[in-house]
């Protein structure tokens, strides 16, 4: 038996996978919901089309343009060549649960990851009672208790999110990206005058996002508040040890780019399901995409309010942005040459990683 520890999109889409596999498969949730708290902006590109269909009954929105903020308010607007969707992360997250349990996955709701027990084979203890299973997969977030337990937590750095659901007046078909206001910001729109907008930085998100808040809905009326801890993508984490695997924001499998973690959760899983014994190898171009997100991270770091607002004109001005929205996101490799290649000026600001 596997037990699966945590019962997010990551935990449930890899206990699908296992189960679709002919394995038997228990997830393991500590919350009485699945799909609560949200503490996601839950803006998807077309990628997840490519792995399951999506209920129509999770998107909110459907967005076709996106807009890039210089810290001095120039900006580009792409317009993409797939469009973007915005969920409902409870429903989202529900669908891939029922997902798990029509292929034979028993979910177990009120159950707390408490540790790991034994020597020789090691046994995931719920709510103080170890169980048997061949296999224990951490899907259980970025200060994933399971992978402490198991001697894999490593060396992780872990940054905050804030975030505010707030009725406004906005563009429903675009979403902003503010650069130079925390580590990253946004404005994505649900449609019917609703719009997340929120703020990722290690100090203090909520004062950024008050400030945020005032600049870009100075009259929007705040329905909710959301937020939560979100890990920066570590190169060097290991998935597996023994009989233990780590997969989606417990493995650090987030975009250092925009801080989103279903998707590299998602292909992580489906690498996962291969076999857990060559989940490491199967997982190289997770880790590959990922690791070009953590460079583009540190490039982004080292710009100034000036880079920023050069590096808008300069896009803006030739075959770059046709590069930016053709590309998908989710896979820099795909892009980032080409990106370079067709507009040579953007070399310097990658060369100041190494200055």
């Amino acid at each position: 038996m596997i037990a699966v520890i945590g019962a997010g999109p990551a935990g449930c889409y890899s206990a699908y996978k296992l189960a679709s596999a002919g394995e038997k498969v228990q997830v393991y949730e500590e919350h009485s919901s699945i799909g609560k708290p949200v503490q996601c902006t839950g803006l998807l590109t077309s990628e997840i089309y490519n792995i399951f269909k999506v209920d129509s009954k999770c998107v909110l929105n459907k967005i076709s343009k996106a807009r890039l903020y210089s810290p001095e308010g120039k900006f580009l607007e792409l317009k993409l060549g797939k469009p973007n969707i915005v969920v409902d992360r409870t429903l989202f997250d529900r669908q891939i649960a029922s997902m798990a349990e029509s292929a034979g996955v028993k979910i177990n709701l009120n159950s707390k990851f408490t540790g790991i027990s034994g020597l020789l084979e090691k046994k995931a203890v719920i709510n103080g009672k170890p169980i048997d299973a061949d296999w224990i997969i951490g899907a259980d977030g970025p200060m994933s208790a399971v992978a402490k337990s198991a001697g894999l937590y490593g060396s992780r750095q872990i940054v905050i999110g804030a975030q505010a659901r707030v009725k406004m007046k906005c563009d429903a078909d675009c979403f902003n990206t503010y650069f130079g206001h925390g580590i990253f910001s946004w404005l994505v729109p649900e449609g019917d005058g609703v719009a997340r907008i929120g703020v990722v930085d290690n100090k203090n998100p909520s004062a950024l996002l008050t400030k945020l808040l005032s600049k870009v809905a100075p009259k929007g009326k705040v329905l909710e508040k959301q937020g939560g801890l979100i890990p920066i993508y570590n190169p060097s984490q290991k998935l597996v040890k023994d009989n233990v695997a780590l997969v989606g924001d417990a493995a650090t499998q987030v975009k250092a780019v925009s801080f989103g973690g279903i998707i590299p959760g998602l292909l992580a899983a489906n690498a996962l399901s291969k076999g857990i014994e060559k989940y490491e190898d199967n997982c190289a171009d997770v880790k590959k995409e990922l690791k070009l997100n953590l460079l583009m991270r540190v490039t982004m770091d080292k710009l100034g309010v000036k880079d920023y607002n050069d590096i808008i004109s300069i896009i803006g001005e030739g075959k770059a942005k046709n590069v930016l929205e053709e590309e998908d996101r989710d896979f820099p490799s795909k892009f980032i040459f080409k990106l370079i290649k067709s507009e040579p000026r953007l070399w310097k600001y990658g060369l100041k990683v190494i200055w």
